[in-house]
Order: C-alpha cells, then structure tokens, then sequence
C-alpha cells in the first residue's frame, strides 16, 4: 500500500496537469463526461435517452459556469427541439453566456424567452433562479438597468405567486437606491460597543458589507476583499462590516482569527428598522457608496473591487 501512495504522488509531482484537489478532480471527470455526451448526442439523434444526455451536459455546466463552452450545444438543442424539456436550460445557458460577455441586452432576450409560457411550481422555482443568476452578473457589472428588466420580467411571467412579488419588489427597490443619496440609517453601535453613524465616513468611499460567517461563499472570498482593502485604504475606502448570523462574540472571534482589518456591526443587534432601507434579503451582499453620500455600487464582488473603484474615480475626475 505505501509503495503504491508513493507512486501515485511521484506520478503527480511529475505531471504537471496531475489534478491537485478532489474539486480539480471530480471537474476533470466533468470535462470529459460533458465532451463523451456531446459525441453521443451528434452519433445518436434518434436516441430514446438523449434528453437525458443533454440534461446532463447542462447541468454539468451550470455547476462550474461552463457556459462559453457549452453554448454551442444548447444551440443545436434549441434548433433542433425548440420544445424539448432541456429547452428552458438551454435557453438559460445562452443567456449567461452573453452576459458574461458584456451582451446584456441579448442576453435578456434570452431570459424573456425562457420566461415564455412559463407558469407551473416547478418552472418557478427555476426561473426564479435563473433570473436572480442573471440579473446578480448584470449588478455586478453596473448593468441596474438591465437587472431591473429581468426582474419585471420574471414578475410578469408569475403574477400570482407571492414569493416573487416579493422577490421582485425587494429587488426592484434596492436597484432604485443606485444614484441616490443613502438612506438615513438610525445610529447603531459595533461589536466593540462604539457608536456608529454613516456620517463620520462622509468624504470617504464606504463599502457596507452584509456578512455571516456560516455563508462558505463570502469567507471564500474574505481573502480578495482584504487584499482589496490593503490596496485601496490610501484611496479612501473604508469598509463597514453587518454580520447578520452571529454572536458578539463569535463575531470577535472571527475577525481576530481571519485578522479582519475592518470594523463590524452585529446587524442581529440593531433595532429591525436600522438597515432595512436597503432592502438586503440575501447573503453576502454589499452597498458601495461615493464620498458625497450617494450609493452607486451594489454587490460588487471583491476580486473586482480595485477595478470597481478606478473606474469610479476616472469617472469623478471628468
């Protein structure tokens, strides 16, 4: 057994594309799943499973954003079943491809038309998330208008169901605060029992961070926000950290182990009318807002923050 370890890891250390995680792994055994189901539906057209090879092939690229790449193949499906079952998948990966590309607006016709006679439990809850996929990559990029287009299409293709009138109205609103002055927050204290009130970081770009340390998605990109941080402190950003899930003290906790630069508000604390203003319904979410008090980002990702910020003072200076 030891002979045999040792093997595999002298293989590994000599092959530079040996994969290094069972995540690099189980994505190289996609990869050519994705490539053996493509072949077989081209060689076998007439196959009584082939939904299910096409399925498959979606959902794999769904899981790991291979949309680029898969693109092709939702075309010819799209082509050649228009009302196959995998269709509003298809549809779906179009879609994100454009966006991904900066074609928002094609890649909004493609949302609008996986929308079309839409209307069944099921068919919600995925046009619920693919539109909510869609409309975070067009926030992300500064497209609010284009997010606001997805969600009033989604509102319209299901007027009867509550949970997206309220999805699409908590949404709507929050978009609407983009360009306008911040909302008056009522005073709050932060973990270190000091009082906080936005005012004080007038004069300065303040990123308001919502948070919870059960959230793998935000701590997996705690890094990039710290080295953000490092980076654009002498450009005046300062960063407000809401945790919503934890104690004081595992709040306390966190931050000193994670060496977290930035001060923190423990928004389960704060009275219930503190933040509600910005209409925050998920995590990890962030407000980015100028010196002059006036919010003009929202959940921009930190691995962009840098880029985010440049443009935003490029654009100040004219």
């Amino acid at each position: 057994m030891l002979i045999a370890i040792l093997t595999l890891v002298f293989a590994q250390a000599q092959d530079p594309k040996a994969p290094t995680s069972v995540a690099k792994i189980m994505e190289a055994r996609d990869r050519a799943l994705v490539r053996e189901l493509d072949e077989y539906t081209r060689g076998n057209p007439k196959a009584e499973d082939l939904d299910l090879a096409y399925f498959t092939i979606f959902d794999r690229a769904l899981e790991h954003d291979w949309y680029a790449e898969v693109e092709p193949i939702a075309t010819r499906y799209l082509a050649e079943k228009p009302e196959g079952p995998s269709g509003p998948v298809a549809r779906f990966t179009r879609a994100m491809t454009r966006a991904k590309s900066g074609k928002f607006a094609d890649g909004l016709a493609e949302v609008k038309l996986l929308l079309n006679g839409m209307d069944g439990q099921e068919e919600n809850a995925f046009a619920t998330s693919a539109c909510t996929t869609f409309a975070g990559t067009a926030i992300d990029a500064g497209e609010h208008g284009i997010a606001a287009q997805a969600y009033d299409a989604l509102g319209a293709a299901f007027p009867k169901a509550e949970e997206v009138r309220f999805l699409v109205t908590e949404a709507k609103a929050r978009l609407d605060l983009v360009g306008k002055a911040v909302p008056v927050l009522s005073a709050c204290d932060d973990v270190q029992g000091k009082a906080v009130r936005l005012g004080e970081y007038r004069g300065k770009w303040l990123l308001l961070d919502f948070w919870s340390a059960s959230g793998s998605h935000w701590v997996e990109n705690l890094p990039a926000l710290q080295t953000a941080h490092a980076k654009l402190k002498t450009q005046g950003l300062e960063i407000l950290g809401v945790n919503m899930g934890e104690t004081r003290e595992e709040i306390n906790d966190f931050v000193q182990t994670r060496k977290v630069a930035w001060r923190q508000v423990q928004g389960a604390s704060a009275s219930a009318e503190t933040f509600a203003p910005l209409h925050i319904t998920t995590l990890p979410a962030n407000v980015l807002i100028d010196p002059s008090g006036k919010i003009v980002r929202l959940d921009v990702r930190p691995a962009n923050l840098e880029a985010v910020l440049k443009g935003l003072l490029e654009t100040s200076r004219k």
